[in-house]
């Protein structure tokens, strides 16, 4: 007996993807819902940390603010005792230790007393310092850029406070910051970071950064951060992949970035996707194992009868599967495929035959219709030569243009291979241009403008639709202009959620809507039914000539 073909590869497939697909859904289910969970608790967490030190931050600020405003305001109350002004300042540096020195400017910037006790500076005028002439123009607390303080090594920023004749300036010392990002890192994750309004380390885990002041505005989350775009993003800092929670704080325009490593946060998820790499990788294994010792005599010619329905279905019916050699229910189903296959073959011949004798029968009742129109057209206007009255003229011109309309549409469908619908972007100019070759017009300078998109009617449609655009076009013609004038008229069209809308407007002389509503002409009449036909509607406004809206279903 003739020994089959090894399909070893088949019984691999197979058997793989009974073991590897669930596994590897698994795999990608966990690992969506890993990193959803874990990012949400990281974002969640991160915000938390924001908002704390935010808020924590906002009270250090507002208790500077608040002791600045109190010494102030006390400094008013003795400016004429500099002793009592000098014991204030002194009580001020005592009692509150993150004020590193603190100074008091009478009205024209002049130094009147400082703490501590510094001769050196007294009588010095300092309106030149931004920060004073700020505070002078503005009449308001005003925060400086942030610096290093000679005397204490550490980031300082100066804050004035003005009164009526008098101002106090102080020099915070920010070292209360470094605390709470100490706080925050100790454990080494998430990392603060805080800037000032241009960028420059105020807290960092690296002092040093801080002390030279580096300035890290360029990095792209710092930039959204100082703009006001605060929130969470995938963001990198200092080369490293992050997710970063910021946060603005106000009067100081401060960043605050709680930033945690991807690679730290998502380890347990690296983990996990290894551990189900390697359970897949040794179900892979397994499913090569069982699929070379599976008997090929059930799987070949079940892949060999999947071959050939599926060339069947393409179309290629000269396949058979009488050539599978296997059980008797296996060669049953291969030899009815087979019959089948024959059956759909001679059916598909004949409905090809059918469909094609159909379409020539079409084409030409299309053909005849419009030989049969032309015909008429051809009469009519033999018939128009001969007429010298000129309202007669004038109706039989218009029922001509009538049936040339409804002529052009079997003659599109005649030259087209869809028989079923027309493009309205080529229907529409040829009416136009029929309707502006007529003798009747020749003295008029029109101007068209056409702008209609490729948009396919049916023909109970294009029919009704070519009469509405000839009647309005034509109306625009007749009524809207005298002869010699130069004149303007627009078709504009667009398919919006599978409804045409076609625009068409003329700078001719308006007239009155209600002429339009009521449909006291025949032109009029004629539009409002074949609306009505199309289940459609139309529009008319007057207020920069006329312009007509005409919209309906397409679809």
């Amino acid at each position: 007996m003739r020994r089959n073909r090894s399909i070893r590869g088949v019984l691999f497939f197979h058997f793989s993807s009974a073991t590897l697909i669930p596994l590897f859904i698994l795999l990608v289910t966990l690992g969506l819902l890993l990193n959803h969970n874990i990012r949400r608790s990281t974002i969640d967490t991160n915000r938390i940390i924001a908002n704390s030190i935010t808020r924590e931050v906002d009270t250090f600020l507002t208790h500077v603010d608040s002791v600045g405003r109190w010494i102030t305001h006390h400094l008013q109350v003795h400016r004429e005792n500099p002793d009592e002004i000098q014991g204030l300042l002194s009580h001020l540096r005592d009692n509150f230790s993150f004020f590193e020195s603190a100074i008091v400017l009478d009205e024209d910037g002049i130094v009147l007393a400082s703490s501590p006790m510094d001769s050196d500076i007294l009588g010095n005028n300092l309106s030149t310092q931004p920060i004073f002439r700020a505070a002078e123009e503005n009449e308001s607390v005003q925060w400086s850029t942030t610096f290093i303080s000679p005397y204490t090594n550490s980031p300082t920023v100066a804050v004035i406070f003005p009164d009526t004749d008098m101002y106090l300036l102080g020099y915070i010392n920010l070292d209360q910051l470094s605390t709470i990002g100490r706080e925050i890192t100790s454990g080494g994750s998430p990392q603060l970071i805080i800037v000032d309004e241009n960028g420059t380390l105020l807290v960092h885990p690296d002092t040093r950064l801080v002390l030279q002041q580096h300035n890290v505005f360029q990095n792209n989350l710092v930039r959204k951060t100082l703009s006001g775009h605060t929130g969470t993003y995938d963001s990198s800092f200092e080369g490293r992949s992050v997710l970063g929670s910021t946060a603005l704080i106000q009067p100081t325009n401060w960043g605050i970035l709680i930033l945690q490593d991807k690679r730290e946060v998502f380890a347990l998820l690296y983990r996990v996707l290894f551990s189900v790499g390697l359970l897949i990788l040794l179900a892979a294994v397994l499913s090569t194992v069982l699929a070379l010792f599976s008997r090929e005599q059930i799987v070949r010619p079940i892949y060999q009868l999947m071959k050939t329905t599926r060339a069947i279905a393409d179309g290629r019916y000269e396949q058979s599967g009488d050539s599978v050699e296997s059980y008797r229910e296996i060669n049953y189903l291969a030899g009815t495929i087979t019959r089948m296959s024959n059956k759909i073959a001679s059916r598909e011949e004949e409905l090809k035959k059918n469909l094609m004798e159909k379409e020539i029968l079409i084409k030409e009742v299309h053909h005849r219709v419009k030989n049969n129109l032309q015909l008429i057209l051809s009469i009519l206007n033999l018939k128009n030569f001969s007429i010298e009255d000129e309202q007669i003229k004038d109706v039989l011109y218009d029922n001509i243009g009538r049936i040339y309309t409804i002529a052009q549409v079997h003659e599109q469908l005649y030259s087209s291979d869809d028989l079923a619908s027309i493009d309205i972007s080529s229907y529409i100019p040829s009416l136009t241009s029929y309707l502006l070759a007529n003798k009747k017009y020749s003295d008029y300078d029109v101007r068209t403008s056409i702008q209609v998109d490729k948009v396919y009617a049916r023909v109970d449609q294009a029919i009704p639709l070519g009469l509405i655009v000839f009647e309005l076009f034509s109306n625009a013609l007749q009524h809207g202009f005298g002869p010699r004038k130069v004149k303007s008229i627009t078709i504009a069209g667009d398919i919006q959620d599978d409804h045409l809308h076609l625009i068409i407007s003329d700078d001719g002389e308006t007239f009155s809507p209600e002429l339009f509503t009521r449909a006291e002409s025949l032109g009029f009449n004629i539009v409002h039914e074949l609306i009505r036909q199309v289940k459609g509607s139309i529009s008319y406004d007057s207020d920069q000539g006329n312009t007509f809206t005409i919209e309906f279903s397409v679809s």
